[in-house]
């Protein structure tokens, strides 16, 4: 079988131009990603500056490098966190701005951490 190295190289552009869509995206609602990271998933409702939007990602940053981005990040975007709970298996982050939610799931994934974000708008 025969691999052509350019469309190899059109897959990996195209998958590269996916996740910095969904990148930029989260970013537009104030909430900001590590540059060290692997996104997994990406989702939004059609109207998404009105809906929800989930974006997973693996990050090489240490959990207390991740807590210190996202503490320092999120004030300065003017998010306010509300809620937190953390265990040996999880920790878990809510902010509010007026009229947003976001909540932050941090998991631990054989050297490096798998985290969760999902924004949605206050009822």
């Amino acid at each position: 079988m025969l691999w052509c190295t350019s469309c190899k190289k059109v897959k990996k552009n195209k998958k590269l131009h996916q996740k910095t869509i969904a990148v930029q995206h989260i970013a537009s609602l104030a909430v900001p990603v590590p540059l060290y990271t692997d996104i997994l998933a990406y989702e939004t409702h059609e109207n998404a500056d009105n809906g929800d939007t989930f974006l997973s990602f693996e990050t090489i940053l240490s959990i207390q490098e991740l807590e210190t981005f996202y503490r320092t990040s999120m004030e300065l975007y003017g998010w306010q966190q509300i809620k937190q709970f953390k265990t040996n298996q999880c920790y878990v982050v809510h902010y509010e701005m007026p009229h947003r939610l976001c909540s932050l799931f941090f998991q631990p994934q054989a050297n490096r951490y798998q985290v969760q974000v999902f924004v949605g708008l206050k009822d």
